[in-house]
């Protein structure tokens, strides 16, 4: 069910946010600071959205591992 919640919430930010991108700032490989954009930054939410989906990971995953450092070690 949470996993629903999250996938509406990132759709309606999706929608809510409109295309970020137009064919004119596609063009070149420094469009972004041409065009006078930041490019991608984190919005208030994102926040929130990490902190739950680690923690339906620690809840819901087959593991039941709790994301601390010894198992983020296995993986970098």
């Amino acid at each position: 069910m949470l996993l629903g919640l999250l996938g509406a919430a990132c759709l309606l930010r999706a929608v809510e946010t409109g295309p970020q991108s137009t064919p004119q700032n596609l063009s070149g490989a420094g469009s972004a600071s041409a065009s006078g954009t930041n490019g991608l930054m984190p919005g208030p939410n994102d926040g929130k959205i990490a902190y739950v989906a680690a923690r339906m990971l620690e809840m819901h995953h087959f593991l039941k591992h709790p994301l601390d450092d010894e198992f983020s070690q296995k993986f970098y």
